[in-house]
C-alpha cells in the first residue's frame, strides 16, 4: 500500500490502514504536492513511528511538525538520540536472528517488533529497500553502537555506508 502522508495527516482516518505492527512505505509531501523524501510509517499501536532519511531530517521534520499543527490531538517527538543500522542481504535474517531471537519464521516482511538489547528498548523493522531481505534496527545512539559492534564482527556482514 503506497501512502501520501501529507495527505494522510490531511486526512487523518487514511493512515489508520496501517495495521498495529505493520510498516507502510510512503511519501513525506509538502504542501504543494511536492515529494520532499520517502519514508516508512509503523503502527506502534498507540501511535506512529516515522523514519526520515537523515541526509532529509530537517525539512522532513519542518513538514511533518507543520503539518501536525493542524491537528489538535498530534504530537512529534523527534528522537534525536537515537540511530539505525540497516542489515540487508541473503543472510540478513540468520545474522540478525542471533542477536534477536524474536526474529524468527513469524516475522515477515514490512512487520515490526519492539524488543530489548543488553536492557534497551530496540526497534526492528523488517523490509528490504535494497531488494533483498533486511532488517533496520533503532534504539539510542549507545545501543546501536554496541549492536553495530557486534553485528559487524560477524563474517557473513561487510559495512558499508550509504550517503
Amino acid at each position: 500500500m503506497l501512502n501520501l502522508l501529507y495527505s494522510s495527516m490531511m486526512q487523518k482516518d487514511h493512515i489508520k490502514l496501517v495495521l498495529a505492527n505493520q510498516l507502510e512505505y510512503s511519501f513525506l509531501l509538502n504542501n504543494r504536492g511536492g515529494i520532499i523524501d520517502d519514508l516508512m510509517i509503523t503502527n506502534e499501536g498507540d501511535g506512529y513511528f516515522l523514519v526520515v532519511n537523515a541526509s532529509r531530517t530537517k525539512e522532513g521534520l519542518y513538514e511533518i511538525e507543520n503539518a501536525a499543527n493542524s491537528f489538535s490531538d498530534i504530537s512529534i517527538n523527534h528522537l534525536e538520540e537515537n540511530g539505525m543500522i540497516a542489515i540487508q542481504g541473503p543472510k540478513a535474517k540468520d545474522v540478525v536472528g542471533e542477536y534477536f531471537k524474536e526474529v524468527n519464521e513469524t516475522m515477515y516482511f514490512m512487520d515490526f517488533i519492539h524488543t530489548k538489547y543488553n536492557g534497551n528498548e530496540v526497534r526492528i523493522s523488517r523490509i528490504g529497500y535494497t531488494g533483498e531481505d533486511g532488517f533496520e534496527i533503532s534504539s539510542n545512539s549507545e545501543t546501536i553502537f554496541e549492536i553495530t559492534k557486534s553485528i559487524s564482527s560477524d563474517e557473513r556482514v561487510t559495512m558499508c555506508g550509504l550517503g
